[in-house]
């Protein structure tokens, strides 16, 4: 059982601008600490384990990419095949809930815009460059993706450390909704994202609570191993 009531998802709606656009990207984050991004080693092996044992998958994707963040939100992506995206994303709002699970702390509810960018600038600073190994695993307009995350301030050191074997400083897990995946109202949508959370959650008693105060993070840091 899961306690997705009415005034949750109000709770939700009211904290939360989720009316999609074009250029909308609606998601829900899972967060094992309260002061910094990604979730437990444990539980992103754990959850990859999950999601492979599923046969029914549309389509299982596994992609390598370099981000490159510099000033107005704007990012150029390097694909592994050497193509670069340049896009500018902007943070609408976002929401979290709160959620008793012993390795996750609360989900993040957020809605971002992003906009392909047909002229970036020439010349820029990069602050911070991101190299992503990502397997996406889609079905019925919902990806769920799992992304390791090596990063830094130094373009050459982030590209070297993974061949390196050093290990991952962020594991992310988010569920992100497609495009082009059509809903029937803002609550239907509430309530997907949050059941598509409780999917991989795995567990038996689980209940979601939304809350303007940061839970506690749990004993586990990311394993060095």
């Amino acid at each position: 059982p899961v306690d997705i009531g009415p005034d949750l998802v109000q709770e939700i709606l009211q904290n939360t601008t989720l009316h999609p656009r074009a250029t909308s990207e609606i998601e829900i984050r899972l967060r094992s600490y309260a002061d910094r991004k990604g979730v437990t080693q444990t539980f992103f092996s754990n959850t990859l384990d999950l999601l492979e044992t599923f046969q029914e998958w549309e389509s299982v994707e596994e992609k390598k990419s370099i981000d490159y963040y510099f000033g107005e939100d704007h990012r150029p992506t390097q694909q592994a095949d050497g193509t670069v995206r340049t896009i500018k994303k902007k943070k609408v709002c976002s929401t979290d809930v709160s959620v008793n699970h012993p390795q996750i702390a609360f989900c993040r509810i957020s809605h971002k815009t992003e906009e392909e960018e047909k002229h970036p600038p020439a010349l820029v600073q990069v602050t911070l460059a991101r190299f992503k190994d990502r397997r996406s695993f889609v079905y019925r307009g919902w990806s769920y993706d799992l992304t390791r995350v090596w990063e830094g301030s130094e373009v050459s050191e982030v590209k070297s450390r993974p061949t390196l074997g050093f290990p991952p400083d962020v594991y992310e897990v988010e569920i992100e909704r497609l495009p082009e995946h059509p809903f029937r109202t803002l609550d239907h949508l509430v309530v997907s994202l949050l059941l598509k959370a409780k999917s991989i959650l795995a567990s038996d008693d689980l209940r979601f609570q939304c809350s303007n105060t940061r839970p506690t993070r749990p004993t586990e840091r990311p394993s060095l191993l």
